[in-house]
This record gives C-alpha cells, sequence and structure tokens, in this order.
C-alpha cells in the first residue's frame, strides 16, 4: 500500500511573512493552503511570537511553524520548543537566512532532513556570494549540499538554482496555486470604482514588489502615455505608499489619476481584480548586479481573474504571461512602446476578450492551488518514502504514543 502523504509531519519555516497585500501571505502557504483538515500536518506558533499574524484564517491548517528568528539563544529556544511538541519527519526553510540555518541545523543534531523552497532573488544573492567565496559563500553550499531538495515555484527559478551547482536530481518544481474560487472573472464593483474615482475607466491594476527588480518608475510612464490616449485611464497601486512614490508620478504627470493602496485586506483584493481592465507589472533585471525577478503571485491570480497581462520582458513573466498569449509583453523600460501596446490592445475589444479568456483558462491549467497543493504533498511524500528511503510512518494512534513518550 502506497503511503499516505497525510502520514508525514512536515514543519515550515519563514524567517519573515511577507506583508498581505494580494491575498497570499507566503508562496509555501498558497501552495498547501486546501490542506486536508484529518491530515496529520501541524500549525505551531512559538510562544510570544508574531510571525502567524500575517497568515489568513484559511490557512492556519497548513503543517507550519511560521516564526521570526532571532539571534542563536531565540533559535535553540525555538528549536527546542518545536522538538518538544513535535518531531516533525521533514523540514521546509522557506528562504536562506535564518530559517534555513535552523533547518540544517535540525538535520545535524536530530537527523531530521530538510528542503529549501527558494525564490530566484535569493539564489542570485547565493550565487553572488559562493562566487566571492569567503564564510557566506561556503554556507550557501553546504546549504544546498545537504538539502534533501530545493523546491522552486517556477521553471525560470530553477534555472537560477542550476546556476548555483545545485544538481538537476535535488531540484523540484511546484508552479504557484491560488483559490480559482475567489479569484474569478465577474462584474465590476459599482461602489468600489465609485470610492476609487474610476466609474469610466479603463481602469489598470498593479502591485507592488519588495525586490529591486520591480520598476514602478516605468509603470508610471506606460500609464502616461496609455492617458495620452485615453484621458480616463485610471491606475490603481497595491502595497506601495504614495508618499514614497510622490516624485515618480509628479516627474510622470500622472499624480491625479493614480490611486495608492498601501494595503488591502486578502477579503478585498479579488474586488480589485474585477475592477480593473488589465494587469501591468514591469521588471528591470540587472544580471551583471545580480538583481533578478522572483515569482509575482499578483500575475498568478491577475489571470485567474481573467485579466490580460501588459508589461516588460523577464524570464519569470514571460513564463507566467506568455506574450500574445494572455496579454503583452516589451522590452525592460520601455515605457513608450509599452503605453502603445496597452491603449492599441484595450482598444480591440475582441483581442483583449480571448486575452481575457485565455488567462482564466491557464490559470485552471496550471495554477489550481487545489491541484498544485496535492502535487506539492505528494512531492513531499516521494522525498521522504523513495529519495530519502525512510520506513512508512506508523499508525497516528502509535504516532501519538511515541510523542507522549517523548
Amino acid at each position: 500500500m502506497a503511503p499516505n502523504p497525510r502520514d508525514l509531519d512536515v514543519l515550515f519555516l519563514a524567517d519573515e511573512i511577507p506583508p498581505v497585500v494580494s491575498g497570499r501571505s507566503h508562496l509555501v502557504a498558497s501552495i498547501v493552503r486546501r490542506q486536508p483538515a484529518d491530515g496529520t500536518y501541524l500549525i505551531a506558533g512559538t510562544p510570544g511570537s508574531s510571525g502567524a499574524l500575517g497568515v489568513d484564517a484559511a490557512v492556519h491548517r497548513v503543517p507550519a511553524l511560521l516564526a521570526r528568528f532571532g539571534g542563536g539563544w531565540a533559535r535553540e529556544r525555538h528549536r527546542n520548543w518545536i522538538l518538544g511538541r513535535r518531531r516533525p519527519d521533514l523540514v521546509v526553510a522557506c528562504g536562506l537566512g535564518e530559517e534555513a540555518t535552523a533547518a540544517r541545523e535540525l538535520k545535524e543534531q536530530h537527523g531530521i532532513p530538510y528542503l529549501l523552497h527558494v525564490e530566484a532573488p535569493a539564489l542570485a544573492t547565493a550565487r553572488r556570494k559562493i562566487r566571492e567565496g569567503g564564510a557566506d559563500g561556503a554556507r550557501f553550499l553546504r546549504l544546498f549540499d545537504e538539502a534533501a531538495s530545493l523546491v522552486t515555484a517556477s521553471a525560470s527559478c530553477r534555472l537560477e538554482a542550476y546556476k548555483c551547482g545545485v544538481l538537476p536530481q535535488q531540484l523540484d518544481v511546484v508552479p504557484v496555486g491560488v483559490d480559482l474560487e475567489r479569484f474569478r472573472p465577474g462584474e465590476k464593483p459599482a461602489a468600489l470604482a465609485k470610492k476609487l474615482k474610476a466609474e469610466r475607466g479603463p481602469v489598470l491594476l498593479t502591485v507592488a514588489g519588495r525586490g529591486p527588480a520591480k520598476d514602478l518608475e516605468t509603470v508610471y510612464r506606460a500609464f502616461a502615455v496609455l492617458r495620452g490616449q485615453r484621458r480616463s485611464a485610471v491606475l490603481i497601486v497595491v502595497g506601495a505608499d504614495e508618499r514614497r512614490e510622490k516624485k515618480a508620478v509628479k516627474e510622470a504627470r500622472v499624480e491625479r489619476h493614480v490611486r495608492f493602496l498601501p494595503r488591502v485586506e486578502p477579503h478585498e483584493m479579488p474586488d480589485l481584480y474585477r475592477l480593473a481592465d488589465a494587469y501591468l507589472a514591469a521588471h528591470r533585471e540587472r544580471h551583471a548586479e545580480w538583481i533578478v525577478a522572483g515569482v509575482e503571485v499578483a500575475i498568478v491570480e491577475a489571470l485567474a481573474s481573467g485579466l490580460p497581462v501588459f508589461g516588460t520582458r523577464v524570464a519569470i513573466t514571460e513564463e507566467l504571461a506568455p506574450p500574445e498569449e494572455v496579454g503583452m509583453l516589451v522590452e525592460a523600460e520601455a515605457h513608450q512602446k509599452l503605453g502603445r501596446v496597452i491603449a492599441e490592445t484595450l482598444k480591440d475589444r475582441e483581442l483583449t476578450a480571448e486575452f481575457a479568456q485565455e488567462a482564466r483558462a491557464r490559470a485552471e491549467r496550471l495554477h489550481s492551488d487545489v491541484e498544485n497543493g496535492a502535487a506539492f504533498r505528494e512531492l513531499l511524500s516521494v522525498i521522504h518514502y523513495r529519495r530519502l528511503g525512510r520506513s512508512a510512518a506508523p499508525p497516528p494512534s502509535e504516532r501519538a504514543t511515541e510523542r507522549n513518550a517523548a
């Protein structure tokens, strides 16, 4: 009888919970948020930790410890608390910082294997440190060598890991999943349109990123070009502070037509996608400076909501939103061209409808959180039972007895 993935206790470690701006707290949380309620997975919060505050209530069945890590003493306390409460079969470190160090310590001291779930920007930093040599480079090499797997959310991110020297047999890809029931096409919310003074449109939406590859300046300038043809156009920017962006929007001469929403609650985000006519994403990679773009979950949510995607060409955007299938992409920083492409496409209602239809179909085909969550749990089972050759887990009653005895 094949092992049941639910028989595994898997512990997720995250050093930082990203701000909730797009209906998710972490890529891994999105992937596994549909964990069956009768599974034996665990979520735990350390005493006094505020780390779980950024996690949606619907995600609380995830097998995760989502906590901020401090120095060595705090990490020691976290580890002892974890092992005293429940000994995991696998550990997944969501990043390459303190959480990865803690995962490796669990392996060294207690024999618990670990996986790394990493995005391209962190891998680019690791590759730079490895190239420079020294203690940091040695640390990354050791993390990669001792990991049972390095899991990424995209093929382009997988390539970054390969460039770091991670062996192909250690690399796995599970695409990010989104809730296709929450993020889906629908009627424009009239009350929200009135509130944001966006009744006439067209409405463009973008979600600000935290990494240096995100290029909001090109977004503003492309929007200014669009406004040259569509004077009623409105741009909604989620997750950015208006005060910090004041200079850039003033230079683009669009300050009166941009709506900044620094923080959006998860339940509000689907309506913003339904209000929009298109999603706008611009990135500016500098490989010589080790700056690469990571997975932008908002693009996937936009696809699920039936939005055409416009933006600049980088590997991850081309992978998530292939040009001329679900939208159009142009060269980096080509704001004039990007603005004209958006204006011309939105004028063609038939083409816009085709992009919107294919966007939803692509999300259903590749980014279901139900299907990708199942695939992720199956991967954990394959790694534990086949690659690592661990024996099948005992029945739940025996596991409980073992924990009580410990």
